[in-house]
């Protein structure tokens, strides 16, 4: 009370002293729900790749404690499972056969319905999408937009396939061409966050 005239007076000729914390620090990890790509373009090693790939992600959920759905899709959703921690994923969704073409348009359409539809665990999902990227991007836009409201990241792993064919629905892409491994940027995208 005995420096309030003194503090309007500083503000008022801009004498106050300011700070401005910056940083680099990581937000807390959210919700993720992994779109995998279950198409008949995807069958041999492609597909155990995607799938370990998949799996991984779900560990490191597991590990965090964090909420973890499933979509299996070709040109439609073949199966979906959601784990929340403590939670065992269902063998089916190991067992998914890759077939038909491909549409991630409703891939991206259903993780976005899930992370919608949860009032809780999934409510602040981010979207991975692992995919060849073989499909038409014909509602792409309207599904980013979608996304971008929500306050969803969608990730897209391209799996031997040019990266840009999967930016009309993802904020970030990441290719993997190598099926042997993962690199390091590959790595940090996926699991450093």
């Amino acid at each position: 009370p005995q420096t309030k005239l003194l503090t309007f007076r500083n503000l008022a000729e801009a004498a106050c002293l300011q700070y401005r914390f910056e940083g680099k620090e990581t937000l807390g990890k959210g919700p993720l729900v992994v779109a995998l790509d279950k198409s008949g373009s995807m069958q041999g090693d492609k597909d155990v790749w995607a799938t370990a790939l998949a799996l991984a992600v779900l560990g490191v959920a597991q590990h965090e404690r964090r909420p973890f759905a499933l979509i299996c899709f070709d040109s439609d959703v073949k199966h979906e499972a959601i784990v929340m921690p403590g939670t065992m994923l269902p063998e089916a969704a190991l067992f998914v056969a890759p077939d038909f073409g491909t549409d991630i348009d409703k891939a991206v359409r259903r993780g976005l319905q899930i992370i919608t539809e949860r009032p809780g665990g999934l409510r602040a999902a981010d979207i991975v999408l692992i995919t060849d990227g073989i499909s038409e991007p014909m509602l792409a836009p309207e599904l980013r937009e979608r996304a971008v409201k929500l306050g969803v990241t969608v990730l897209g792993v391209a799996i031997d396939v040019e990266p840009s064919r999967l930016t009309p629905w993802c904020d970030e892409v990441v290719a993997a061409r190598d099926m042997t491994g993962i690199d390091d940027d590959l790595a940090n995208v996926l699991f450093g966050r």
